[in-house]
């Protein structure tokens, strides 16, 4: 989780400091992702860590890999949430809306 948060900060500086050389900042956060480390969870594990950001159902990287790219040209993408922070915009994927 503390990676996580230190990635979302260095993406923040990131934004701030790109922003005032015209460049637009995505951070993409989706949820919990079918496979690679979930699969060492186990289902009550799985199911905290959903219920801890309103997450319904497990995301299959397939269709997120497909709602990344969607969401750099469309503008409104299903289950993706948009929010600005700042000069950052962050996508959230699978989260409660």
């Amino acid at each position: 989780m503390q990676a996580k948060r230190g990635l979302h900060g260095f993406a923040a500086s990131f934004a701030y400091e790109a922003v005032g050389v015209g460049i637009r900042s995505i951070y993409y956060m989706p949820g919990i992702i079918d496979g690679g480390m979930t699969d060492k969870l186990d289902d009550k594990q799985k199911y905290n860590a959903m219920m801890s950001i309103g997450q319904e159902e497990v995301l299959l990287a397939n269709d997120v890999a497909k709602r990344i790219v969607r969401s750099l040209y469309i503008p409104k993408v299903q289950k993706v949430v948009d929010k600005y922070e700042g000069a950052l915009l962050v996508r959230r994927d699978g989260y409660k809306i």
